[in-house]
Parts: C-alpha cells; structure tokens; sequence
C-alpha cells in the first residue's frame, strides 16, 4: 500500500520521522493519453529557478507552508525544533528567529497572516514525560510576538496546528490535526479567532459510512468569515475516501463529492483547497486506483466548486499507471482564473501544474533537485509562483524552493 502523508499528530509521535511517506523507486516511462508527454530528463526550466534555503533545523527542514504580501516579502516554515522560519527579501532566503514567549522546543508548522504586521506562527510544543504535542499559536502585533491561547482539545487529545487563515486582524481559523493516542483516533479541530480570543468552532464527522474510522486533515481555506472550507479524507478503509466541508457562518457541513470518472478508481484522497470566491474553489489530492493491498496507484486528483456543486477536472499525471502521484497544495493569485497546484510523483519528482481557465497542465518541470517533493504554494501572478517542499536527494533533508518567472 502506497504511504499517504502522515498527519503532523503522528508525525509527533514517531520522534518527528518524516510526514510523507517516502518511496525509493525511480520513474517510469510516461504514457497514456492524459499524461504530459514531455522527457523526465528536461526537468530543469528555464522558468524555475531551484533558491537556496538555509537549514531551519535538525530534524526534517521540511517546508510545509508558505505566506507571501509581495514578491519581496514571502514566510516559509516547516518543521523545526526551534522558533525558526525562512525569509525571502526578493534576493535571497534566510533563517529568521522569532522572539516567541516562552518557546524554547515550540515545533513550528505553519505561517501566516493578513499583512506583515499581523503575523501567525503555529505548531506544537512537546509536554510531560511523553512528550505529547500541544497546539500553540503566536500572533505578531505591534512589533510584539503572543501566545494566543488555542480552545481546549478534547480529553485525552493532543496534536498540532496545520493551517492558519487570516482574513485580517480580527477574523482568522486555525486547523489543527488532533490525536487520542491510547485509542489511535485522529480527527480535525478548527478554532476561530474574534481579535482578541480562540474560540472552537466543532466539525462534523464526515458521513462516510463508519463513524469510528480516523480522519485526516488535507487543508482550509476561506474568503470570508462566512465562507470557508476544510478537505480531508478517511484512510482507514481499502482505500482511502475524500469528504470536503464548508463553514457558513455558524456551523460547518459536509458537501457532496462528485463522482470520480477515473477507470479502476477505488477512492480518492484530498490533500489542499483554495478558494478564490464563493463560486470558484479548488481542491487537489490523488485518486486511488486498485484496492489490493501493495497494488494500489495513484493519479492527480483536481475538483473544482462553481457555486453549487463539486465537479471532476481531468489533471495530467507523470509517468506510467503505476507511478504514484499526489497533489499536496493549490492556490491563486486571488484575482485571475489562472491556479497553480503542486505536489510528488513517487516522492522522487516535485510537481507543478497550472490551470489557464480551460485546462490543466504541466507548463515546465521545477527546476530542483531530482529527489523531493512540494507541499506549498504561493501565487503573486500567473508568472511569479513560489512553491516549497523538501529535497531527500542529499543524505540530509534540506529545505526546498522553486521560484517561477517569466
């Protein structure tokens, strides 16, 4: 069975081993009628430009998050030990320290914000002898870094922050992955920020027949306080099964997934969402083809949201039916129909596509190391794209970062 990215809750829990499960094998040949027909050996573009990023820290220097307000001013965090980020000042990257109170072990995951001045870093912190991750969140405001006090979790829970949405400096949601580690159960949190407090705001369930299955968090995104949505999906079944749900206001509900018209297709993961409007929205992740145990592929997996309902995009994928393939992220510049998606085909190729209003497809091949993949991105415009990931192709894992220009 083909490893999906572990949640950050278990991550914490295997001595911070990596959250992606990592496959060794080498690319196959490209075929078949979707897939990008292009050589596997022209992979350094023109248009990418592989950045070097400084080592964040000494346990992964995985980059899962990416914040940018402009083309010179871009936040990039990832798993670290210590209040580490990167900053790109339009130039080059560098390790930023952050005067975070009291966060001497604080594992930072995630960065973002509504503007430079109000900034978000969150992650976890270890506590007790079993080294259990705690949610925490910090907020930049007046030059001054806070600890803002997450909602209590559940009894018996702990986890980390994935995500932070910041719509301005008084309206923001945090996801948070939460585990119950005597009972192996794993299931999303989301907290609301009013200016001045956390509050939680409870998700369903997804309704996906079996209610005691774990759920794992793919993404949030929102344009609004009334308008938000969360992707995830349930790993625990022959293959796994995607459920997206949307807040509107007051509560949360989950949103019919469309039929996935992929032959052999068995289920379907979701790993990230951008919403641009309450009518255009994107989410991303791979669908599972064969149920077989070791036998089970995976092919890109694009929806997008007109407003009313989900629908299937087809989305090209790399290599032969056996390679594996994942999309980890999407976004937008938040103004043109152009949308950018990144991820991995078999943890040995990042990929980089880009929807143009009527397709997807792969304009180029990041210009980066052979063995890595992308887990965040940022887009300025349809020509000026950040996206950030790891590179495995070294003995140590080091931070990624690709840049495209025109």
């Amino acid at each position: 069975m083909p490893a999906v990215r572990e949640s950050l809750a278990s991550f914490c829990l295997v001595a911070l081993a990596a959250c992606s499960g990592r496959s060794s094998s080498s690319l196959p040949p490209m075929s078949g009628n979707a897939i990008e027909n292009a050589s596997m050996e022209a992979r350094v573009a023109a248009h990418w430009v592989h950045t070097a990023v400084p080592a964040l820290s000494n346990i992964g220097n995985d980059l899962l998050s990416i914040r940018g307000f402009s083309p010179s001013n871009i936040y990039a965090a990832g798993l670290t030990e210590t209040p580490v980020i990167a900053h790109w000042n339009g130039s080059s990257w560098a390790r930023m320290s952050l005067a975070l109170p009291g966060a001497h072990t604080v594992r930072l995951v995630t960065v973002g914000g509504s503007t430079p001045a109000d900034l978000w870093v969150a992650g976890n912190e270890p506590e007790g002898s079993q080294q259990a991750p705690v949610p925490v969140s910090f907020h930049l405001q007046s030059g001054i870094w806070r600890k803002e006090v997450l909602p209590r979790l559940p009894s018996g829970f702990s986890g980390s922050v994935d995500a932070i949405k910041a719509l301005n400096a008084t309206d923001a949601f945090a996801l948070l992955d939460i585990i119950n580690f005597s009972t192996a159960s794993e299931k999303p949190f989301v907290a609301r920020w009013n200016g001045a407090r956390w509050t939680n705001v409870p998700v369903p369930a997804p309704n996906i027949n079996d209610a005691g299955f774990d759920t794992r968090i793919g993404g949030l995104d929102a344009t609004s306080g009334s308008d938000a949505w969360l992707v995830g999906f349930v790993p625990d079944l022959p293959a796994p099964l995607g459920f997206i749900e949307h807040f509107n206001g007051t509560s949360w509900r989950q949103v019919p997934l469309p039929a996935i018209p992929v032959q052999g297709s068995d289920g379907e993961e979701l790993d990230g969402v951008y919403a641009r409007t309450v009518n255009d929205a994107w989410a991303v992740g791979a669908v599972w083809i064969g149920s077989s145990p070791g036998a089970q592929m995976q092919r890109t997996l694009t929806l997008h949201w007109n407003g009313t309902r989900w629908a299937y995009v087809q989305s090209p994928s790399y290599g032969s039916i056996s390679t594996i393939n994942i999309l980890n992220a999407v976004s937008g510049d938040g103004l043109s129909n152009d949308v950018w998606a990144v991820g991995t085909a078999n943890d040995k190729l990042p990929l980089a596509m880009k929807w143009n209003g009527a397709a997807w497809s792969f304009p180029e091949s990041p210009a980066s190391f052979a063995d890595g993949a992308l887990d965040a991105v940022a887009v300025f415009a349809p020509q000026n794209v950040w996206a950030v990931g790891t590179d495995d192709d070294t003995e140590d894992r080091v931070p990624l970062a690709d840049h495209y220009t025109p």
